[in-house]
């Protein structure tokens, strides 16, 4: 059956919880495309846990449309 498709906050919510899980504070977070966008969107909403970030060409738009509010 289908699904829906998880969302950019999904994944943010599941890098925190590998983060928490392995007792990391803080991430270099690194990701290409909707890689980066995730990135992107975990140094905006949890600036606290990202150290430094290299985010190359975030998908931005119809698929993340909560990143611009976070803007």
């Amino acid at each position: 059956p289908a699904t829906t498709p998880p969302s950019v906050s999904d994944h943010v919510r599941d890098v925190i919880e590998v983060l928490d899980a392995h007792g990391v504070d803080r991430a270099v977070v690194a990701g290409v495309s909707g890689g980066a966008t995730v990135g992107l969107a975990l140094a905006l909403s949890h600036p606290d846990r990202v150290g430094a970030a290299l985010l190359h060409e975030p998908a931005l738009g119809p698929i993340a449309p909560g990143v611009h509010g976070l803007l």
